[in-house]
């Protein structure tokens, strides 16, 4: 039985059992309610017999002196004799008395049956939530399985081909140069790959290193633009770059490199755009690098979720892009251990979107 399908029949489980606990405290409502009625009409009826012995009483001995009245009242303490006309009648009190008792045992099983009714019901959704939260973690994980098999499968098969293309075929200096240039970019895509599943991994336990010192930050950043620069002109993307000369700020440099990279390489895979433009720019406490694009944006509710672990719009049946779901993770990651913080703005569909990283210019 798969974790999903378990999750499913202990919520069916659990539901039933809410259920039948809710219609037990409905029926201890009744009860009592009941159970109320039945006792105020047999205290009425009771009351109505010791009127009728104390009126039969009174009739006896009409001439009795008040000392007898009172001594008979003593055994009908919910009794009295109603000045103005002379008769017997119930005490208000006493009638008051046993309205509380019987509407306060009503009220006590009603407000803790309430109660009961809440907790339960708290209970159902807190399952709810979680069965919901751990089936969405498992759709997640099982993406993140069919999307890294894709990630690793695809730069092994193309260095077999280009191995096969170097054995089998007689090729020239400039052919045999361009044939190695992809096989290194195959390499260092599987090397990424590899990589970022190790930092994600030690950031799940908690084991990240940094090691922050002074860094020259538009240096980074223009390495990181010529890196991409021939990918994006074989798409067809205008890639612009605007760097603030000589931004100096202490951080980890192999982390800030990925960070750069993953927003840069996110705009490559996923903006749809023909133009993106990193900036780079320093303030007095801080540093503020975005990559902007005029691609097809993002919509409001996806701001936060497209930086979770594993997340990828869409399920794999629908994949229509490269990524494990791990780039933007690790930036949003990897910038809070930095002491800043990475998001995305976006206006909506097709207006395009903006990856910022603030970062402090002195960490810790």
């Amino acid at each position: 039985m798969s974790r999903h399908a378990f999750l499913q029949r202990n919520m069916v489980i659990v539901t039933l059992l809410s259920l039948i606990a809710i219609a037990q405290t409905a029926w201890w409502v009744i009860f009592q309610v009941q159970e109320g009625r039945r006792l105020r009409a047999e205290q009425q009826f009771l009351w109505e017999q010791q009127i009728v012995l104390m009126e039969t009483f009174m009739e006896a001995h009409p001439d009795s002196a008040v000392f007898e009245v009172d001594r008979a009242a003593q055994h009908f303490p919910d009794l009295l004799i109603d000045e103005k006309t002379g008769s017997v009648v119930v005490r208000p009190d006493a009638r008051q008395a046993l309205k509380d008792l019987a509407y306060g045992r009503v009220r006590m099983f009603a407000s803790e049956g309430a109660f009961f009714v809440l907790l339960i019901l708290a209970g159902v959704v807190y399952v709810y939530w979680t069965a919901r939260r751990e089936a969405q973690n498992e759709q997640l994980q099982s993406n993140f399985v069919h999307a890294i098999s894709h990630e690793l499968r695809t730069p092994v098969s193309s260095l077999n081909l280009s191995l096969e293309t170097l054995e089998l075929r007689s090729l020239d200096s400039e052919q045999q140069k361009r044939l190695l240039e992809r096989m290194s970019r195959d390499l260092q895509r599987l090397n990424d790959q590899i990589d970022y599943l190790m930092r994600a991994q030690s950031l799940a336990r908690g084991e990240l290193h940094l090691s922050v010192v002074p860094q020259n930050l538009s240096v980074l950043v223009e390495e990181a633009v010529h890196y991409y620069s021939p990918m994006f002109e074989h798409k067809g993307i205008e890639l612009h770059a605007d760097i603030e000369p000589d931004v100096q700020a202490a951080t980890d440099g192999p982390h800030f490199a990925i960070m750069l990279r993953n927003l840069i390489d996110n705009a490559l895979k996923h903006a749809e755009a023909s133009r993106v433009q990193v900036i780079l720019r320093g303030k007095p406490n801080s540093v503020h690098i975005e990559v902007r694009d005029d691609g097809r944006g993002i919509p409001h509710n996806l701001h936060r979720r497209i930086f979770q672990r594993f997340y990828r719009p869409g399920g794999e049946d629908r994949r229509s892009s490269q990524g494990a779901g791990l780039g933007l993770y690790l930036v949003r990651e990897f910038a809070q251990t930095l002491g800043g913080r990475a998001y995305v703005k976006s206006e909506g569909h097709n207006r395009g979107s903006t990856f910022i990283i603030e970062l402090p210019r002195n960490h810790g």
